[in-house]
């Protein structure tokens, strides 16, 4: 059996010195609050969410893409086919691109419940490839939130709804790869969505479930370079028909239209033509 070991009687005062140093340290230890030196880091769970983060349930979820997709159509007519959507439900009140149903003689649209109903042509600007149609009141749909290109940077996301190789109805995400590209006197959002024959006309919605867009064309034998005219156009060139009701309302209004006059002033970089670039019609 073997016997502990014993430590040489001069070293015995050094290690009871050194049993009490640390006894004294460990009850310091409880009476001393903690503090965190300058290269300690907080635990993950304590580290404070950043200033530019969105508040929960603020980013479009299945919630709001949902409400995206009712207010979403998908126009035919005449073998033509695109995409639209609602801006003021209970007029009846739908924007498209002018070249997705400058060809229709009797446009049909239908909603993502299935249902089918005539539109009629009521305004267009060719020059903006924008149109007007009024469609019966749909006053069980809630008007959906129009947005703001002069807020936009690169890098936010955005989300797309349309009818590609007619497939109605198909979501996209992306992200802003421009905000403002100039194109035959107008200046369009760029995203990197993926967008195909039959998205035209159809909405860009931001990550707060607002409308920002109105896809426009896309670049042929490229990837990644989709093209939507601002919603502000819509809101500038069709002011009289989309006016708000109230003071405050009027108020918000004129504000908006004043700060997209100042954008569409700023100097950009950018082609001066869409050389090259299709509809996707």
């Amino acid at each position: 059996m073997s016997t502990p070991a014993q430590h040489p009687p001069q070293l015995r005062p050094v290690l009871i010195g050194l049993a009490l140093c640390g006894l004294g340290l460990a009850v310091l230890t409880l009476l001393v609050p903690w503090r965190a030196t300058p290269g300690e880091r907080a635990p993950p769970a304590a580290a404070p969410a950043p200033a530019t983060a969105l508040p929960a349930g603020d980013r479009v979820g299945p919630e709001g893409i949902g409400q995206a997709l009712q207010y979403t159509l998908t126009l035919e007519g005449d073998g033509i086919y695109g995409t639209g959507f609602l801006v003021d439900p209970a007029r009846g009140l739908a924007v498209t691109a002018w070249h997705v149903v400058s060809d229709m003689k009797a446009p049909r649209a239908t909603f993502y419940d299935g249902h089918v109903v005539s539109a009629r042509l009521v305004a267009s600007d060719k020059k903006l490839d924008l149109a007007l149609l009024e469609l019966p009141p749909q006053k069980g749909l809630p008007a959906p939130a129009l947005g703001d290109v002069t807020a936009m940077q690169p890098g936010d996301e955005v989300f797309s709804v349309g009818a590609p190789r007619k497939l109605g109805f198909t979501v996209s995400r992306g992200i802003v790869s421009f905000v403002g590209r100039t194109m035959e006197g107008a200046r369009y959002l760029q995203a990197d969505m993926s967008i195909n024959d039959g998205n035209s006309g159809g909405p860009v919605i931001d990550a707060h479930g607002r409308i920002v867009g109105v896809i426009s064309f896309i670049y042929r034998r490229a990837q990644g370079l989709s093209f939507a005219l601002p919603i502000n156009y819509v809101v500038d060139r069709w002011a009289e028909r989309l006016a708000p009701t109230t003071p405050l309302e009027q108020a918000h209004r004129a504000a908006y239209l004043e700060r997209f006059a100042a954008w569409q002033r700023l100097t950009t970089p950018g082609p001066l033509r869409s050389e090259g670039a299709k509809g996707s019609d």
